[in-house]
């Protein structure tokens, strides 16, 4: 088994979050902004003594944060402390103390299982968020799953998809950003699954409106978006940024969440608006779609489904398996809300649709932004 081979080939390697928090007495955070504030408290609540920060730039050597002062990386060479990253880019970080020859450090991210409102771990973070990360880097998780992780690696179309999976695994069961292999195009722009002029465009997880931007400027407004967005601020920005772009003709603002049915739910919200989730109870009541059912009351076909929508995205699919099956649309949905995502969403995809080829891509630093890509080998031929 080629993922149990990989995995052994590092198994001195491994530990969990709750294993890292333990090694650690004194320790240097690296980063001095609001995510490395964020570590100073929290390893400080869990009686570790930080000795000091480092930092980058030159600008905040010198000072002191709460009466810790900030180094230049050049102060770790005469210390043997771990080393905790508290940053958005962990894997720069990683690399950088790997050429100084330092080997105990981790990502602090993980470790505290906090995120903040711009996507790494930070002082502002929702308490409600931790437990949406928790299990990613709980190693029974991988190990207990390693027959479908399998799978999903003889699914993938090419090596670099193959090896950015992998990547995955490693920084998840050693904390290690350094291993993480980021995708040489931007997200959503995967050269084999594209959006194309004359697409019709399902943009799940609107936000903002960024992404149907983007596609629309990319394809010189040769296309049709039809952009879900359930909170009501995120979908307010959406009618602006419609409005001033003159798109009114190419954008369909769709004000509500897509889901495997019809119905209603409550949105968690949080600090950061892409953080916001589905749940039972919550802060604001929202409409949830089924695309099948939303295609078929509008009489039309699709060509490509983008889902960014907050661990949403399992349900989603089940509500577009007709589609799915019917159009054969590409499909850019992310993979890294829920720990099982990653094999679960390929796998399912698969059961729907056999003839779907698959390639993956990571694109931060950190844990978030994974995106499974899939387009059949051949498309059906429907009418418009």
């Amino acid at each position: 088994m080629a993922i149990k081979q990989f995995i052994d080939s590092f198994k001195d390697e491994i530990i969990s979050a709750a294993g890292a928090l333990d090694r650690l007495d004194k320790v240097v955070i690296f980063g001095a902004g609001n995510a490395g504030r964020y570590a100073k408290n929290y390893l400080e609540k869990n009686r570790k003594e930080v000795l000091f920060f480092c930092d980058n730039d030159p600008k905040k050597q010198g000072m002191s944060i709460d009466s810790v002062k900030v180094f230049g990386p050049q102060k770790l060479l005469t210390h043997d402390n771990y080393v905790c990253i508290a940053s958005d880019w962990a894997r720069e970080i990683a690399l950088q103390l790997r050429d100084m020859g330092i080997k105990n450090y981790f990502d602090f991210g993980p470790l505290s299982n906090l995120q903040s409102d711009n996507g790494g771990s930070g002082e502002n973070g929702d308490l409600h968020e931790s437990e949406r990360w928790k299990e990613h880097f709980n190693p029974d998780i991988i190990f207990n799953h390693l027959e479908e992780i399998e799978n999903v690696y003889n699914l993938l179309e090419d090596e670099w998809s193959k090896k950015t999976l992998l990547s995955i695994i490693r920084y998840r069961l050693t904390l290690d950003p350094a291993c993480l292999e980021i995708a040489s195009f931007e997200p959503y722009h995967n050269p084999m699954v594209s959006p194309e002029t004359g697409d019709i465009i399902i943009d799940g997880g609107a936000w903002i409106g960024d992404t149907a931007l983007n596609f629309a400027r990319g394809l010189d407004l040769k296309c049709s978006i039809f952009s879900f967005e359930p909170e009501t601020k995120n979908y307010h920005s959406l009618l602006e940024m419609i409005k001033e772009e003159g798109l009114d003709s190419i954008i369909v603002p769709v004000r509500a969440g897509l889901w495997s049915d019809d119905c209603h739910l409550f949105l968690h919200t949080s600090k950061d608006t892409k953080q916001h989730h589905m749940s039972s109870q919550g802060d604001e009541r929202v409409d949830l779609l089924c695309l099948d059912t939303f295609l078929s009351t509008r009489n039309s076909t699709v060509d490509l489904i983008k889902m960014d929508i907050e661990g949403a995205e399992l349900e989603a699919l089940t509500g577009a398996r007709k589609a799915i099956r019917r159009y054969g649309p590409k499909l850019q949905v992310c993979v890294y809300h829920k720990a099982s995502d990653l094999w679960d969403i390929p796998l399912f995809i698969k059961s729907m649709n056999p003839q779907y080829t698959f390639y993956l891509g990571h694109h931060t630093q950190i844990l978030f932004e994974t995106i499974l890509y899939a387009a059949p080998d051949e498309r059906p031929v429907h009418d418009r």
